[in-house]
């Protein structure tokens, strides 16, 4: 059940005539959001003009706040169904359990011992299991229960990635890269590898690519368990992102991006940028890369391998998202606190919304894209935009 933006804002006489002809009683509006679609299509110009927070073209508005939940130096994950959050938190040892119905928290699971992977949360492919990275080890939640199901005990784990079946679980620890069996929680193989400031597995599930503060990519082969070519880059910090194909890497790191044929295993391009998080488009034509150094967004096309232009959006380092329809960015901007929308068609800014707090992780976005979680601190909260489409 979604409470109408309507009862948020503005309510006269004419309002209520909107609502009473749609079916709805004065005073007590909770629509289902198909319901609310309905009567948005009905009455557009009357939502323009009652609605306070944005206009109705953007198609986006806040719906809700959730207090108390600190998700500090991590980001969180929807579930592949959509219907849960999960939110670790390092500050807490703790994962918060948020429902995407109601929008409400539902379960805190304790003594989780979180490491510093900013991706701590690994899915299994059919949904039923959610592995968290810790410190100490790896804690395996169920995700009917939300409670620790078991756990497999491997120190200082930064990445993981799981297999297209879902029988292996790779995780970087140190400078290792262990293959855990999910059959039997035990690991399997434990070699030295370049992936703890991030990892990438192509579609096939055939190959790992893995980074390092050091000037070098490294190659994983899954089927025979070995690194099989090494890929010259910058040193220093870095982050990538693989095309949904498969077909291309985008590395950014402090003074370069640098754009990998995952075919030939070779740079087919590299752009002055000091960028960190690349996120690309679910069409695979764009990248978009925040700056560590200034208030851009490089927006880099993977079909001609340059940048094609900046746009300035305030601070946001890690924190972009796309839509899986593909037709928005969505930022969180550390300064000033805010959520800041861009069209991706057209890379304007179409919204800027206000946060409580600074902004911590990338959004998180249900797989209908219907609802995009933000989370901040002081005070800590998650603040949850409805996009309508």
């Amino acid at each position: 059940m979604v409470t109408t933006p309507f009862s948020m804002r503005r309510y006269n006489n004419s309002l209520q005539i909107a609502l009473s002809n749609s079916g709805y009683e004065d005073g007590n509006v909770d629509l289902k959001t198909d319901d609310f679609y309905r009567l948005r299509s009905k009455n557009t110009a009357l939502y323009s003009e009652y609605s306070e927070e944005l206009p109705a073209s953007t198609g986006f508005y806040i719906v809700a706040t959730i207090p108390g939940i600190s998700p500090a130096y991590t980001n969180f994950t929807v579930t592949l169904d959509g219907n849960y959050l999960y939110v670790p938190s390092i500050l807490g040892n703790r994962i918060y359990v948020v429902s995407t119905q109601t929008n409400t928290l539902i379960n805190t699971i304790n003594d989780i011992h979180l490491g510093y992977s900013p991706y701590p949360l690994v899915m299994a492919p059919d949904d039923d299991l959610a592995y968290i990275l810790g410190w100490d080890g790896i804690y395996i939640i169920s995700t009917t229960s939300h409670n620790v199901q078991s756990t497999i005990s491997i120190a200082n784990s930064y990445y993981g990635l799981i297999s297209p079946n879902g029988q292996v679980l790779y995780i970087s620890h140190d400078y290792y890269l262990a293959e855990i069996s999910t059959i039997s929680n035990s690991i399997i193989n434990d070699i030295g590898f370049v992936g703890i400031l991030g990892m990438v597995l192509t579609p096939d599930g055939n190959y790992i690519y893995g980074i390092s503060y050091d000037g070098q990519m490294e190659v994983y082969n899954t089927e025979n368990s070995q690194v099989i070519e090494t890929i010259p880059i910058d040193s220093g910090l870095k982050a990538q992102a693989i095309t949904s194909d498969g077909l291309y890497i985008v590395v950014a790191c402090s003074n370069n991006a640098y754009i990998i044929s995952t075919e030939t295993n070779s740079t087919l391009g590299m752009i002055s940028c000091s960028g960190y998080q690349p996120t690309i488009t679910p069409n695979d034509e764009f990248a978009y890369i925040p700056h560590c150094t200034n208030d851009y967004v490089s927006v880099i096309s993977l079909i001609t391998f340059d940048e094609i232009m900046t746009i300035d959006v305030g601070e946001c380092r890690e924190r972009c998202q796309i839509t899986n329809d593909g037709n928005y960015a969505i930022f969180s901007v550390a300064n000033p606190h805010e959520i800041i929308v861009i069209d991706t068609n057209t890379n304007i800014i179409i919204g800027r919304y206000s946060l409580p707090g600074y902004p911590y992780g990338k959004p998180a976005i249900t797989p209908d894209d219907n609802q995009i979680y933000i989370g901040s601190g002081s005070p800590d909260s998650i603040t949850v935009l409805r996009y309508l489409h």
